[in-house]
């Protein structure tokens, strides 16, 4: 299996399309798919599934994702390791969190990192929805709840809890809240 096929695997699969893919690489889009069809030739195995949505893995595709990351992985950490970086961090991490943790959390936490790894670029990336780690939005992502798909290394940091509040002005002039069912009468903001 040829390292170039693979690269361009990855990028279809993160990009869902052969021309998002093709700019990725700095590549036209027909050669984008030739080298698709090519790995699937030479795999025997239909990798991708077209729609009007663009191109999805299937379960073949899926299976591949993860051994062409870890390739990739493994391919960027001996790049490092022969550049004599191998005990300190250097390159570009992206980091996926929701609005509060990206704002108020995170700038903290990110600059006593890079004080220590001074040719590590961190990047924090606010997103109001759930970062999807298989296109690369984000290298790793902290979140409310864990992943319930693909091959990711999950680790809890803290519990996360939330709370009801409301102006003492709000409250006198609302309807009482006494159990949890009367919140239905109330407006709530999150």
């Amino acid at each position: 299996m040829d390292w170039d096929d693979l690269k361009v695997f990855l990028a279809v699969a993160r990009d869902e399309s052969l021309s998002r893919a093709g700019k990725r690489l700095r590549r036209d889009a027909a050669t984008v798919g030739r080298r698709v069809s090519k790995l699937e030739a030479d795999l025997n195995a239909r990798l991708f599934t077209k729609s009007p949505q663009g191109y999805a893995l299937t379960e073949a595709g899926s299976r591949l994702l993860a051994h062409a990351e870890r390739a990739e992985q493994a391919s960027l950490s001996g790049a490092d390791e022969l550049k004599g970086q191998s005990g300190q961090l250097s390159g570009q991490v992206r980091i996926g969190a929701t609005d509060g943790c990206a704002s108020y959390i995170l700038p903290q936490v990110c600059a006593r990192i890079q004080r220590e790894h001074p040719e590590l670029e961190l990047q924090i990336v606010a997103l109001p929805r759930v970062i999807n780690l298989s296109k690369r939005e984000a290298d790793m992502a902290i979140t409310v709840s864990p992943p319930q798909a693909g091959r990711l290394t999950v680790q809890r940091v803290t519990d996360y809890h939330l709370h009801l509040a409301a102006s003492t002005d709000y409250l006198r002039d609302a309807p009482p809240l006494e159990r949890l069912e009367d919140l239905r009468n109330h407006p709530i903001v999150g």
